[in-house]
């Protein structure tokens, strides 16, 4: 999900060169409008098909992303960087106040819950307990397990059409926008409908990752859309990985997204003898305490740990270490090599077939 998301990142900024830090409103609009069409008539939902909610969320991202273009063309990138980050709050605040955005439970609480989920009843009924016995897992196989299958299938598609599609001469003209978009103006080629084009598609790419995200989830709530779970780990993925990669994209998704699972096992593991992080996380707590009362003790009173630490417990928040080590992986890869561990390696336009390089010299020489 996060490599769908990285996609559409990279589509938008590594190659048309528009810096997007809103990707989670893409996202975010996937997400939404397939969890209000799915869920229950009686609670505030529509009961739309969960392939039929996959559809028009994918088309409504790709019509936000298609239109955002128009009002935003005169503006330089970190203006257009601002602007992104406003829809991504509007759309979270949104969700938080309006009722319209309600379903699932009661049409007064927060959220939208219990919406329908492709294929969930099937697997249940049949392919789980088969899947489960053929993994080891000593009973049915959760419904995770299909919607990993699916992840991965469409990733592998998006990968293909991308590739596809960006190696044809329109991502010769996405990647000369990004250089010079004057330039790439004056050899006759229309910006505006360019950038309008790779937005739509970036969209929509980030829809289809809001979807699955919301399956995967359960539900969503105004928290799903915090920049921190979300946009900052993608751009994450799009630094450690190197842009106009999508090879880089992957590899970015994956080492980040494994970061965040080994610290939320850890913080499981805080209270669990039995778990393999359990010393990790007690060596992290007792470091974490030497340098606060320890060290730091002889700088700042016993009295700023007490406000500190108003429980007693100095111990470390692994969700902030979490940050803290992110940021680090990002520092280093830019250090190590500031294109991302797989740089963008310019191309040239395949020879057509039959032609030999004499050819074309022929064709200079009489020009």
């Amino acid at each position: 999900i996060f490599g769908l998301m990285a996609f559409s990142l990279n589509l938008h900024t590594g190659l048309t060169g528009m810096t997007n830090f809103g990707v989670i409103f893409f996202v975010g609009l996937g997400a939404v409008t397939v969890g209000l069409l799915s869920a229950p008539t009686d609670t505030n939902g529509y009961g739309w098909a969960p392939w039929q909610a996959t559809i028009l969320a994918v088309a409504v991202s790709a019509v936000a992303g298609w239109l955002l273009v128009y009002p935003t063309a005169r503006l330089r990138m970190d203006y257009f960087a601002i602007v992104t980050i406003s829809l991504g709050e509007m759309l979270r605040i949104s969700l938080q106040a309006e009722p319209l955005l309600r379903a699932g439970t009661v049409t007064s609480a927060i959220g939208i819950s219990q919406y329908a989920r492709p294929f969930e009843g099937w697997w249940e009924a049949g392919p789980s307990a088969g899947v489960g016995s053929l993994l080891g897992l000593g009973g049915p196989a959760p419904y995770v397990v299909l919607l990993a299958v699916a992840s991965i299938v469409a990733i592998l598609a998006v990968w293909f059409l991308l590739d596809t599609v960006l190696s044809s001469p329109w991502g010769r003209i996405l990647r000369s926008i990004r250089e010079d978009q004057e330039i790439s103006q004056h050899h006759g080629h229309n910006i505006l409908t360019h950038k309008a084009a790779s937005l739509a598609l970036g969209a929509a790419v980030a829809g289809l990752a809001g979807a699955l995200w919301a399956w995967l989830n359960t539900s969503i709530f105004p928290d799903f859309m915090n920049p921190v779970r979300s946009t900052f780990l993608v751009w994450a993925a799009f630094i450690v990985g190197g842009r106009a990669n999508n090879r880089g994209m992957v590899v970015g998704a994956f080492l980040i997204v494994i970061v965040e699972f080994l610290f939320n096992v850890m913080v499981v593991s805080r209270g669990n003898t039995d778990l393999a992080f359990h010393n990790v996380v007690g060596y992290l707590d007792t470091a974490f305490s030497w340098l606060i009362v320890g060290l730091g003790g002889l700088v700042w009173s016993a009295l700023s740990i007490t406000q500190a630490f108003p429980k007693g417990d100095v111990i470390v928040e692994l969700s902030h270490l979490k940050l803290a080590l992110i940021g680090s992986v990002i520092v280093g890869a830019l250090l190590l090599s500031s294109k991302g561990l797989l740089p963008e390696i310019p191309g040239r336009p395949k020879r057509p077939v039959g032609v030999a390089p004499d050819d074309f010299d022929e064709e200079e020489k009489v020009e």
